[in-house]
């Protein structure tokens, strides 16, 4: 418990949500405002089968012949109420040891701004510290732990070479018993926050579906990010005693780091490879994470349909929930149409009735805001699948 104590207490601020990007720009209202799923990121074994990931434009990044480990990574997303300003949540976990793991909710919304995380919700949460006295606990409190500042996760527009940072600074209270210094004492972490974002790439990834399958190249913007946490701590109000530190691992004023590398998909939240490294030259990295299951959200191939220049659809965004399907190359038969959310659930269907190379489509009123994909179809056959975004 010693060893790994540190890294919960002074780096659980650090995982961040992500905004889903293109290789030309992110801008309001291209990405969806709310998600109600778990997205599973596989680990990948760190050998030679890993790709270059070094900043790049015009990148082929290529993950089909990785190895994967047996590990994954959980990531919750459900709407929430009842916190200033967050309108979702992010359920993040942390394993400690076999037997113990921490949890925290990250609190963020999707604006017109961009993307902020505006704090945590934790539930009660008890560690043993592992020393002489069977009873020697760190309890972290059931609470809402409110940033000053929104975190900038992400700012609109987005486009390659954008940039930004943010300062924020937190408490969050707990308990500790040490004995003989302290039983059940009030104690607290403060924190700072500061986090750095550069868009430093772009390009296309494919990637090995579980089935063994392999993805259509998808368009990834590469996003660097270095987020630090400085925490002190404090027991009864007062600076903690030296050696309570010093025995469960921690010292005073402590800064730790989380370097990454994402790429994120267009018109996604969640990114498609998620890369940790050791130091801010991003020269070894850490773990490496990808997300399979987003790779299937749609069926092979689908970047090669979606490049069918002769069909297009238009406004896009979309707004009064109707659009227009323009058809340069109307061919005999017969037209249909079928529309999905992020999560790959048909939302509608029907016939689409061709006049002078275009089609009226409606979509459903109790279509939310937000982003879809539609895939256009001639006599059974898929034609173009194009994203919209409905405002």
């Amino acid at each position: 418990m010693k060893k790994h104590l540190p890294s919960i207490l002074c780096s659980m601020l650090l995982a961040s949500t992500a905004i889903a990007q293109t290789p030309i720009g992110l801008y309001p209202g291209a990405v969806p405002v709310t998600l109600n799923r778990t997205d599973v990121m596989s680990n990948i074994l760190l050998n030679a089968s890993v790709p270059n990931l070094a900043p790049a434009t015009n990148a082929n990044w290529d993950f089909t012949t990785v190895t994967y480990k047996p590990l994954t990574t959980n990531l919750k997303y459900t709407p929430v109420t009842n916190f200033p300003n967050a309108t979702m949540s992010n359920l993040v976990i942390y394993n400690i040891n076999p037997t113990q793991h921490y949890e925290t909710n990250l609190m963020f919304a999707v604006t017109n701004a961009g993307n902020m995380l505006y704090g945590e919700r934790l539930t009660r949460q008890a560690f043993s510290l592992n020393t002489s006295n069977v009873l020697d606990s760190l309890v972290i409190l059931a609470q809402d732990v409110n940033y000053d500042v929104p975190q900038k996760l992400l700012v609109f527009p987005t486009t390659m070479g954008s940039s930004w940072t943010s300062s924020s600074k937190s408490t969050t209270n707990m308990t500790i018993t040490y004995n003989p210094l302290a039983t059940n004492a009030p104690a607290q972490r403060r924190s700072v926050m500061a986090s750095n974002y550069k868009v430093v790439g772009w390009g296309n990834i494919k990637a090995s579906y579980p089935n063994g399958a392999i993805s259509a190249n998808m368009g990834v913007l590469q996003i660097e990010s270095t987020v630090s946490s400085t925490d002190s701590f404090y027991v009864n109000g007062s600076p903690a005693p030296a050696v309570l530190l010093a025995q469960i691992g921690l010292s005073q004023g402590q800064t730790n780091y989380v370097y990454q590398r994402n790429f994120y998909r267009q018109y996604e939240l969640t990114p498609l490879v998620s890369a940790t490294y050791t130091d801010n030259t991003f020269s070894q990295l850490k773990d490496l994470n990808l997300n399979r299951e987003r790779f299937k959200l749609f069926e092979d191939g689908v970047n090669e349909v979606n490049n069918n220049k002769s069909i297009s659809i238009y406004p896009n965004p979309v707004v009064n929930k109707t659009f227009s399907v323009k058809i340069a190359d109307a061919k005999t038969g017969s037209w249909t149409y079928e529309m999905v959310n992020m999560e790959g659930k048909k939302i509608a269907n029907g016939a689409l009735t061709v006049s002078g190379n275009t089609a009226q489509v409606q979509m459903p009123a109790a279509a939310t805001n937000g982003f879809y994909y539609v895939t256009i179809s001639c006599n059974g056959v898929v034609e173009a699948i194009k994203p919209i975004v409905a405002l």
